[in-house]
């Protein structure tokens, strides 16, 4: 009965060091996964600032044609 006792006793350390170790692994990768996501976020906040001004130069050159349209037109 000692023997099993003992055999019980290895096989909860033994488990509660992998729950440990398990444990510690999610919340590297926890952490991992909100740094991958905070610069993933930071990239695309970056895209949408650069969109915002293309779209607004784009629309500063398209008034700029219709106006140079509009004055070819006139001096046709």
């Amino acid at each position: 009965m000692d023997n099993l006792d003992t055999g019980v006793i290895s096989l909860l350390i033994a488990s509660t060091t992998l729950l440990i170790a398990l444990f510690g692994y999610s919340r590297i990768q926890r952490n991992r996964l909100s740094r991958e996501f905070q610069e993933k976020n930071a990239q695309t906040q970056q895209l949408a600032a650069e969109t915002r001004q293309m779209r607004a130069e784009l629309a500063a050159l398209t008034s700029e044609i219709s106006e140079l349209r509009r004055l070819l037109t006139e001096a046709a």
